[in-house]
């Protein structure tokens, strides 16, 4: 129950954190140890430009085979690295703390994916590869292109958890937040730094499941007063910014 709770209070991989689930990052594909979550820093490791390619190929080369069944990588992540990592045959959870990346059509070899959280990667404009993601239940996705076209949500009926934020000191664009109505087991949502109107948030009142909200909006505004009232089953909320 104490997992639950942790996690509708701080989000999935917050949680995972917290519980100590994540190893500490390894360098070297030596380092590994054939453990279910590998954690990598192959990048920004001050090697020279030779040996650092080096590095990230021997990675690319070996992630289609790993056991993991969560890969997390926690340095700047290329185009060629995501891809390998989406090829690895366990994989059910995958952690981008940022990234070069410019295309998500990789994804679609991650069948067996239930996690996403796809940081700070600002080359990204098309988010449409995420739709055969069929069981994936916690996602978020962070400084992207804008505006951001969440129309794929419309066909991910399993989703539990969902954020989406701008970088740290800005805000971004939203077509609209209509397609996020459509996840109707959602539990815990995240919008923060975003480009929308007050009256859009009323899509909002049909996810009747919500149970944690971190955003923008103020405690004592009537857009969050009137989100209470249409989902009584609302219990954490975190105002961020």
């Amino acid at each position: 129950m104490s997992s639950t709770v942790d996690r509708l209070r701080y989000g999935y991989w917050p949680q995972r954190q917290r519980s100590g689930d994540i190893p500490s990052a390894v360098r070297n594909v030596d380092d590994y140890d054939g453990s279910r979550v590998l954690n990598i820093a192959c990048t920004q490791t001050g090697l020279s430009a030779s040996r650092q390619r080096r590095l990230v190929e021997h990675w690319v080369s070996v992630l289609p085979s790993v056991p993991a069944t969560t890969i997390m990588f926690s340095s700047k992540v290329s185009q060629k690295l995501f891809d390998s990592a989406c090829q690895a045959p366990k994989l059910e959870a995958l952690s981008v703390k940022w990234s070069s990346v410019e295309s998500l059509a990789g994804i679609r070899d991650a069948t067996k994916l239930k996690s996403l959280f796809l940081g700070s990667s600002p080359a990204i404009t098309d988010l449409s590869p995420l739709v055969s993601l069929n069981d994936l239940a916690y996602l978020f996705i962070e400084n992207v292109a804008a505006p951001v076209n969440l129309e794929f949500l419309r066909n991910i009926n399993g989703l539990k958890e969902f954020g989406l934020s701008a970088a740290r000191g800005r805000k971004i664009k939203v077509v609209s937040l209509d397609p996020i109505a459509s996840a109707s087991q959602l539990e815990m949502l995240w919008l923060v730094s975003l480009k929308i109107r007050d009256s859009e948030l009323r899509v909002l009142h049909s996810l009747h499941n919500l149970k944690s909200l971190r955003s923008t909006l103020r405690q004592d505004s009537k857009e969050f007063k009137d989100l209470c009232e249409a989902i009584p089953t609302l219990q954490y909320f975190q105002p961020v910014g």
